[in-house]
Protein backbone atom coordinates (compact mmCIF):
# COMPACT_ATOMS: atom_id res chain seq x y z
CA UNK A 1 0.00 0.00 0.00
CA UNK A 2 1.07 3.27 -0.98
CA UNK A 3 0.15 6.61 0.51
CA UNK A 4 1.38 9.00 -2.02
CA UNK A 5 0.44 8.51 -4.53
CA UNK A 6 -2.37 6.60 -3.69
CA UNK A 7 -1.49 3.15 -4.30
CA UNK A 8 -2.74 -0.73 -3.45
CA UNK A 9 -0.71 -3.73 -5.03
CA UNK A 10 -2.35 -7.20 -4.20
CA UNK A 11 -0.71 -9.67 -5.63
CA UNK A 12 0.30 -7.66 -8.33
CA UNK A 13 3.98 -6.51 -10.11
CA UNK A 14 2.19 -2.93 -11.00
CA UNK A 15 0.41 -0.72 -8.33
CA UNK A 16 -2.80 0.42 -9.26
CA UNK A 17 -4.31 3.69 -8.22
CA UNK A 18 -6.88 4.55 -5.75
CA UNK A 19 -9.43 6.95 -6.95
CA UNK A 20 -12.97 8.31 -5.66
CA UNK A 21 -13.76 10.77 -3.82
CA UNK A 22 -12.84 9.56 -0.50
CA UNK A 23 -8.96 9.43 -1.40
CA UNK A 24 -6.67 12.04 0.29
CA UNK A 25 -3.90 12.94 -1.10
CA UNK A 26 -0.71 12.82 1.44
CA UNK A 27 2.00 15.41 0.45
CA UNK A 28 5.13 15.04 2.03
CA UNK A 29 8.31 17.63 3.10
CA UNK A 30 11.08 15.52 3.82
CA UNK A 31 14.72 16.80 2.72
CA UNK A 32 16.11 14.12 0.21
CA UNK A 33 19.43 12.42 1.12
CA UNK A 34 21.57 10.81 -1.10
CA UNK A 35 24.44 8.44 -0.29
CA UNK A 36 26.78 11.26 -1.10
CA UNK A 37 25.56 13.25 1.56
CA UNK A 38 24.53 10.23 4.21
CA UNK A 39 28.31 10.52 5.71
CA UNK A 40 27.85 14.39 6.35
CA UNK A 41 24.39 14.46 7.58
CA UNK A 42 25.52 11.78 9.99
CA UNK A 43 28.60 13.93 11.22
CA UNK A 44 26.08 17.45 11.60
CA UNK A 45 23.53 14.62 13.82
CA UNK A 46 26.81 13.50 15.96
CA UNK A 47 27.87 17.32 16.64
CA UNK A 48 24.54 18.13 17.62
CA UNK A 49 24.01 15.64 19.92
CA UNK A 50 27.41 15.77 21.78
CA UNK A 51 26.46 17.94 24.55
CA UNK A 52 23.14 15.30 24.90
CA UNK A 53 25.65 12.01 25.36
CA UNK A 54 28.32 13.77 27.57
CA UNK A 55 29.69 11.69 30.85
CA UNK A 56 29.08 13.28 34.24
CA UNK A 57 32.54 14.30 34.53
CA UNK A 58 32.40 16.75 31.18
CA UNK A 59 29.48 18.46 32.16
CA UNK A 60 28.79 21.05 35.14
CA UNK A 61 26.21 21.52 37.42
CA UNK A 62 23.33 23.90 36.21
CA UNK A 63 23.39 27.42 37.90
CA UNK A 64 21.78 28.38 41.67
CA UNK A 65 18.15 29.68 40.26
CA UNK A 66 17.11 33.31 41.84
CA UNK A 67 14.34 30.61 43.73
CA UNK A 68 15.85 27.71 45.50
CA UNK A 69 14.38 24.91 47.33
CA UNK A 70 14.64 24.87 50.96
CA UNK A 71 13.76 21.91 53.29
CA UNK A 72 12.69 22.67 56.80
CA UNK A 73 13.88 20.77 59.72
CA UNK A 74 12.42 19.76 62.64
CA UNK A 75 15.57 20.30 65.03
CA UNK A 76 18.40 21.78 62.80
CA UNK A 77 21.15 20.87 65.67
CA UNK A 78 20.35 17.26 65.07
CA UNK A 79 23.66 15.30 64.88
CA UNK A 80 22.83 11.97 62.92
CA UNK A 81 25.10 8.19 63.80
CA UNK A 82 27.42 7.35 61.22
CA UNK A 83 27.48 4.61 59.79
CA UNK A 84 30.15 3.48 56.71
CA UNK A 85 29.57 2.86 53.65
CA UNK A 86 30.12 -0.36 51.64
CA UNK A 87 30.19 -1.39 48.45
CA UNK A 88 30.66 -5.12 46.64
CA UNK A 89 34.44 -6.21 45.54
CA UNK A 90 33.38 -6.50 42.31
CA UNK A 91 32.14 -3.36 42.13
CA UNK A 92 35.09 -1.07 43.49
CA UNK A 93 36.67 -0.42 40.04
CA UNK A 94 33.32 1.13 38.68
CA UNK A 95 33.08 2.93 42.21
CA UNK A 96 36.07 4.74 41.90
CA UNK A 97 35.09 5.63 38.48
CA UNK A 98 32.08 7.01 39.38
CA UNK A 99 33.65 8.94 42.27
CA UNK A 100 36.52 10.53 40.27
CA UNK A 101 34.30 11.59 37.75
CA UNK A 102 31.90 13.37 40.56
CA UNK A 103 34.07 14.99 42.29
CA UNK A 104 35.77 16.60 38.71
CA UNK A 105 32.38 17.20 37.88
CA UNK A 106 31.78 19.28 41.25
CA UNK A 107 28.75 17.47 41.61
CA UNK A 108 30.27 16.19 45.12
CA UNK A 109 33.33 17.19 47.12
CA UNK A 110 35.01 16.28 49.78
CA UNK A 111 34.87 17.52 53.23
CA UNK A 112 34.57 16.68 56.97
CA UNK A 113 31.71 17.44 58.12
CA UNK A 114 30.02 15.19 60.54
CA UNK A 115 26.77 14.88 59.54
CA UNK A 116 27.56 12.27 56.37
CA UNK A 117 25.23 10.70 54.69
CA UNK A 118 26.02 6.58 54.28
CA UNK A 119 25.79 5.31 50.63
CA UNK A 120 24.11 2.52 49.27
CA UNK A 121 25.71 0.40 46.27
CA UNK A 122 23.35 -1.76 44.57
CA UNK A 123 23.54 -3.36 41.30
CA UNK A 124 21.03 -2.12 38.66
CA UNK A 125 19.02 -4.75 37.67
CA UNK A 126 19.58 -6.55 34.47
CA UNK A 127 23.01 -4.95 34.15
CA UNK A 128 26.72 -5.21 35.90
CA UNK A 129 26.10 -0.71 36.56
CA UNK A 130 26.69 0.38 39.48
CA UNK A 131 23.90 2.73 41.19
CA UNK A 132 24.69 4.81 44.43
CA UNK A 133 21.76 5.78 46.63
CA UNK A 134 21.95 7.97 49.31
CA UNK A 135 20.51 6.51 52.23
CA UNK A 136 18.16 9.72 53.91
CA UNK A 137 16.19 8.03 55.88
CA UNK A 138 17.51 9.86 59.33
CA UNK A 139 17.52 13.50 57.62
CA UNK A 140 13.77 12.27 56.18
CA UNK A 141 12.60 11.47 60.04
CA UNK A 142 13.79 15.21 61.07
CA UNK A 143 12.01 17.12 58.29
CA UNK A 144 8.78 18.82 58.65
CA UNK A 145 6.64 17.94 56.56
CA UNK A 146 4.42 20.57 54.61
CA UNK A 147 1.48 19.11 52.98
CA UNK A 148 -1.65 21.11 50.90
CA UNK A 149 -4.80 20.15 49.90
CA UNK A 150 -5.10 18.82 46.26
CA UNK A 151 -6.31 20.97 43.60
CA UNK A 152 -9.64 20.91 42.47
CA UNK A 153 -9.62 19.29 38.79
CA UNK A 154 -12.78 19.27 37.82
CA UNK A 155 -13.36 23.21 38.88
CA UNK A 156 -9.54 24.20 36.90
CA UNK A 157 -10.97 22.28 33.99
CA UNK A 158 -14.40 24.28 34.65
CA UNK A 159 -12.95 27.52 34.67
CA UNK A 160 -10.40 26.89 31.93
CA UNK A 161 -13.60 25.78 29.82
Amino acid sequence: MGLNPPQVILEHLRPLPLKGEGVTTLESRVAEVTRSTMEQTREALRELACPLCAKASETSLPPLCAINHMIPLINETKIYPWRPSRCPEPMRPQWAEKRQAYLASGRWEMTSAGNMVPMLFIRKPGTDWLHTIMDLREHNKNTRKLTSPLLDMEGILRRVA
